[in-house]
């Protein structure tokens, strides 16, 4: 009878630990629950507490369509806290007026398709009381026209940076000290002599 030996990572000289990593990076690539773990981190980083209040998605393989996209609608008093992420706590008076007095009473993030994940997936709206708008000021409508461009530019580079950090954290994944650090941790895995993986 044949006996094969076989070893953890940990013992396999530096070729086949090479061979190992390769292996796993052809096969495996990296981790999505892992990204996904970076990302739910990042998402809340960027919007504090307002995090719960939006969904947001990612496809990351530099492909036509990919990117990130966050979506939902802010009211209330949550509105004053959008303002502050925008504007970096230095909130125009004319914005924090609207807001005070309803004449921005909501934000909506829109997402209008569900095959791709960019920025530009996402209507962003400012609400406002339609049966009172003929009684607003022309200060009024500057201040609904300067809030929307503002959120606009807000939210794209908030999502360009979200993209961009999800790209740098996979570049990591998939660097050979990281896949190695993986492999590793799971003891349970068997390797043969030259790092083919024992299934």
């Amino acid at each position: 009878m044949k006996t094969i030996s076989v070893y953890s990572f940990a013992e396999l000289s530096k070729d086949a630990k090479k061979k190992a990593v390769d292996n796993y990076r052809m096969i495996y690539g990296f981790s999505g629950n892992e990204l996904g773990r970076y990302m739910d981190d990042k998402f809340a980083d960027k919007l504090g507490t307002l995090t719960n209040e939006f969904g947001y998605n990612y496809s990351l393989s530099h492909s036509q369509g990919d990117g990130v996209c966050f979506y939902g609608k802010i009211l209330g008093d949550d509105l004053y806290i959008l303002a502050n992420l925008i504007y970096g706590y230095n909130t125009p008076d004319n914005i924090v007026k609207a807001i005070k007095d309803e004449i921005i009473n909501e934000v909506t993030f829109n997402k209008i398709t569900i095959n791709y994940c960019h920025k530009r997936t996402v209507e962003i709206t400012v609400g406002y009381p339609v049966d009172y708008a003929a009684e607003f000021s022309d200060d009024d409508f500057n201040a609904i026209v300067d809030f929307q461009k503002a959120i606009t530019s807000w939210y794209g580079k908030t999502c360009d940076d979200l993209e961009g950090y999800g790209y740098a954290v996979i570049d990591i994944l998939q660097e050979d000290k990281h896949i190695a650090d993986v492999l590793s941790y799971n003891d349970a895995e068997c390797y043969l002599i030259d790092g083919t993986k024992v299934l």
